[in-house]
């Protein structure tokens, strides 16, 4: 009778703790592993983007154009080490097409290192999806040795921008990274540029890149 209390007793105790077990689990989350990570961009844009009109952008150009600089600008950094990369091959993927295009910086005299421009395509990504209030988006189409045409050149990088409510699109290309943080830095109503040292410049000293991707003059001088 002993042996039976305490095998009873025993199994009780294992029923109970499974219990507890299966209780536990039924709390977590259901869906704890899917979260899922973007390749191409490492900053998600917001689904909804209210667009800027034409009009409100072509202001936003004239009030650049006649408001007085800046003064308080900061001098940023003194100096920076230099990071030192051995990096002399860059495989690119298309996003478009799948297919990969290797680059080397062996057998070529293009101006810039294929580390640079793997690093101006990441940071330009980067850039895009924080954009809010135009319609934009990257051509990468020079990249690939499927979708490109001409492959004996440096590859560049384009940018499209539609404006709210307008029917033409404004294609750029030889775009850099920063040239797409000035225009989100203008489109977000500043007045003032941070390069990658830090270094704050009067935004409308970079007022005819502005122009160049949206395809708009500022009228600079102009009464309204």
């Amino acid at each position: 009778m002993l042996y039976a209390a305490i095998l009873v007793i025993i199994l009780s105790s294992g029923f109970l703790i499974a219990c507890k077990v299966k209780i536990d689990k039924d709390k977590l989350p259901e869906n704890t592993n899917n979260i899922q990570v973007n390749g191409n961009n490492d900053i998600p844009g917001d689904s909804i983007k209210p667009l800027f009109s034409k009009k409100q952008i072509e202001l936003k150009l004239k009030k650049l154009a006649n408001t007085p600089p800046p003064s308080d600008l900061a001098v940023g950094a003194m100096c920076y080490s230099p990071r030192m990369n051995d990096t002399t091959n860059f495989e690119y993927i298309c996003p478009v097409c799948g297919e990969k295009t290797i680059y080397s910086d062996t057998g070529n005299n293009w101006e810039w290192s294929v580390e640079s421009i793997e690093q101006n395509l990441s940071a330009s990504r980067r850039e895009v999806a924080k954009i809010k209030g135009v319609n934009i988006k990257l051509d990468e189409t020079q990249f690939c040795k499927h979708c490109g045409e001409n492959h004996d050149k440096m590859p560049e990088l384009c940018l499209l921008v539609n404006i709210g409510g307008e029917s033409d699109t404004t294609k750029s290309c030889g775009v850099s990274s920063d040239d797409i943080q000035i225009l989100r830095e203008f489109l977000e109503g500043n007045f003032k540029h941070t390069d990658s040292y830090d270094y704050e410049y009067p935004l409308v000293d970079d007022i005819s890149t502005i122009e160049k991707l949206t395809g708009l003059k500022s009228g600079k001088g102009k009464n309204e």
